[in-house]
C-alpha cells in the first residue's frame, strides 16, 4: 500500500495520533474555487507556512501552490500536524477575508493528510507534488512553474531556509549537484 489515509477534515481528532511521521497534505478552496488569485496571495501563504513550520518544529520537504489547492510534504516530529495546519489555514483565511471584505470559511473542509512511509514513498510523493502543474496542463516542465519547491531541488533558485531539500536529495547522491541532476531526471522521467 502506497500510503495510509488516517485523516480527512475534522475526523482527524477522532483518529490516532502519529508522531515523527511524513504527511502528504492537500487542501482545496470551497467549491474548488481559486484560493490564490495573485502573486501576493501565494507569498503570504508561503510566509504563513514558514512561520508555522518554525513554531511547530516541522520540516517542509516539498510544496506546490496551484490556483485552487495546495499540496505539501511535511515531516512532523512532534505529531502536531493539526496545530500547524490550523495555524496556516487560519492565518491565510484571515488575510483573504480582510482583503476581500468577506467572512466565513475559505477552504473546503479542513485538509486531507496521508501518512507516507519515508524510505519507500517520500521520493514518489515529492515527484507527484512537483509534477502537479505539468499534469494539470499549466506548464510543460516543472521548472516553468514558479510556485513549487522544484526549482530549489534542481538548483535553479536558492533554497529558502525553511525548506528542507537535503533529505530527499540524499536518496539520489551524496554530492549535492549530482543529486540535483539525478532528481531532475527522476521527475522528468514521468513527463510524456
Amino acid at each position: 500500500m502506497l500510503h495510509e489515509r488516517i485523516m480527512r477534515g475534522s475526523t482527524y481528532s477522532k483518529t490516532r495520533r502519529i508522531k515523527s511521521a511524513f504527511f502528504a497534505v492537500t487542501s482545496k478552496g470551497n467549491e474548488e474555487k481559486d484560493i490564490f488569485g495573485s502573486k501576493k496571495d501565494r507569498e503570504y501563504f508561503l510566509h504563513y507556512l514558514k512561520i508555522a513550520a518554525g513554531r511547530y518544529d516541522a520540516a517542509v520537504h516539498a510544496y506546490c501552490l496551484m490556483s485552487n489547492h495546495y499540496q505539501l510534504l511535511l515531516e512532523m516530529p512532534l505529531g502536531n500536524l493539526s496545530q500547524l495546519m490550523d495555524h496556516i489555514k487560519g492565518a491565510y483565511t484571515e488575510y483573504v477575508n480582510v482583503k476581500q471584505k468577506r467572512g466565513g470559511s475559505f477552504f473546503q473542509g479542513r485538509y486531507e493528510a496521508i501518512v507516507v512511509e519515508a524510505d519507500k514513498y517520500v521520493k514518489e510523493i515529492s515527484r507527484q507534488i512537483h509534477l502537479n502543474p505539468v499534469t494539470a496542463g499549466i506548464v510543460k516542465k516543472p521548472e516553468e512553474f514558479t510556485w513549487s519547491s522544484y526549482n530549489s531541488y534542481v538548483g535553479k533558485e536558492l533554497c529558502p531556509g525553511w525548506l528542507t531539500i537535503d533529505f530527499i536529495l540524499g536518496y539520489f547522491d551524496k554530492k549535492k549537484s549530482t543529486a540535483q541532476e539525478k532528481y531532475r531526471e527522476f521527475v522528468e522521467l514521468m513527463i510524456g
